[in-house]
């Protein structure tokens, strides 16, 4: 099954920016896991956030590694564009946001 033309053009535009979001709902897994030993909320929603935030970040890798290969020049254009290039660092951050959530994994 192709993909429609449309639903690439939209694939072209898709932002680094996303990944933003992860950033976002990784530190509030890492808030909440704070409130849940502090003031004993439940550690359950801990679990689902941290795990919410996981998913969420596959999805959004996996859109942008389609980007890259199908459209490299996007890619390219966004990495040397003088303030879309500054949103490059938000991929790392959401990595370091996500270990710190899951470090209590063995």
């Amino acid at each position: 099954m192709q993909l429609k033309q449309e639903n690439l053009s939209q694939l072209a535009n898709f932002p680094i920016m996303f990944f933003a979001v992860t950033m976002g709902l990784g530190g509030l897994s890492i808030a909440y896991r704070g409130v849940s030993e502090i003031y004993g909320a439940p550690h359950f929603v801990f679990e689902i956030l941290r795990f919410f935030a996981l998913g969420v970040f596959c999805v959004i890798l996996g859109f942008y590694i389609a980007k890259i290969i199908k459209f490299p020049r996007a890619v390219w254009g966004e990495f040397t564009h003088p303030i879309k290039l500054s949103f490059f660092a938000t991929f790392s951050i959401s990595l370091l946001l996500l270990a710190n959530a899951f470090n209590d994994i063995s």
